[in-house]
């Protein structure tokens, strides 16, 4: 019998451990004990991490957010120096900019007039960089 926390995609088993990335490969590793399947510890507030996950890539699930974000992961931006980067209407980016503040993923500094925008969140960073590696790195 499997184990419920185990999800079966394209022959490979994922452990859905939130904390961790473990994967179990049946068809490359025939011979693995899937006894192991079974000695992973399961969060009690995997509901909670699952719902989290799933807002955080909602919010970010915008080819212009992701572009921006992208974008901020490389330094800190202005707002004409991200419109400009990214092709959209300043009140385009603006709407993005403020979704993604209000959800405390960037935030900015004021210098005079202008407006510089930096990432603050760190569980993005991380999701944008492995993105960024798996997209656009070839």
């Amino acid at each position: 019998m499997k184990c419920k926390y185990i999800e079966d995609c394209g022959g490979a088993f994922f452990c859905l451990q939130w904390a961790h990335n473990i994967k179990y490969d049946f068809h490359t590793n025939p011979t693995m004990d899937n006894s192991l399947l079974h000695t992973h510890a399961v969060p009690a507030d995997m509901n909670q991490a699952a719902d989290a996950a799933s807002s955080l890539l909602k919010i970010i699930a915008h080819p212009h957010r992701l572009m921006i974000l992208c974008l901020l992961l490389e330094g800190d931006k202005n707002v004409t120096e991200l419109t400009e980067k990214v092709g959209i209407s300043q009140t385009a980016m603006s709407n993005h900019l403020a979704k993604l503040r209000s959800e405390h993923i960037v935030d900015f500094t004021r210098h005079h007039r202008s407006l510089v925008y930096r990432l603050t969140s760190h569980e993005v960073t991380h999701l944008i960089t492995a993105l960024y590696e798996l997209y656009c790195e070839k």
